[in-house]
């Protein structure tokens, strides 16, 4: 965003702190951590676990959202970058794997991901991933495996050449 400065300087007591600005989606227009500028701890950043679905919020125990809007996380650059995107980021939300996810926020995102943005380019895409994401989700919330997959992007191209 024009107005976002990055000169942000991390106190010496959050130095084990994940720090995620929020930023907006151009599809839905949700306001979030998705797509904004993050900073990772070094040392935690090299020994993570790469195993979980979602690093971001599993990194460390602290964490600390910024109230400022970063940028726009255009994701929506191509179908299959829009459809995946949507798809990873809505079984995220599904199945629950994001640390200290707060349900009602996190059921009216999904809501949203699965129901806005028709009218914007790639929209449709970004709808039927996040459908797809929510109930692949759901449907391996206890399938640490499974979930690992929405990391594996041939994976996820061959869902989505399954479905277009």
């Amino acid at each position: 965003m024009d107005d976002f400065n990055f000169d942000y300087q991390v106190d010496q007591w959050n130095l084990e702190t994940v720090h995620v600005y929020r930023s907006t989606n151009p599809i839905n227009n949700l306001i979030y951590g998705y797509g904004g500028v993050k900073l990772f701890p070094r040392h935690l950043t090299l020994a993570m676990d790469i195993t979980r679905a979602d690093m971001t919020t599993s990194i460390s125990k602290n964490f600390k959202a910024m109230p400022q809007i970063s940028n726009i996380t255009t994701f929506n650059s191509t179908p299959f970058n829009t459809w995946k995107s949507a798809f990873r980021e809505c079984c995220k939300l599904a199945s629950k794997v994001i640390d200290r996810q707060q349900d009602n926020e996190t059921d009216q995102r999904l809501d949203v991901w699965c129901t806005v943005g028709h009218d914007q380019p790639f929209g449709e895409y970004a709808i039927q991933g996040a459908r797809a994401g929510k109930q692949y989700g759901e449907l391996n919330k206890n399938n640490k495996e499974n979930l690992f997959l929405i990391n594996n992007f041939e994976w996820l191209k061959e869902q989505f050449d399954a479905q277009n």
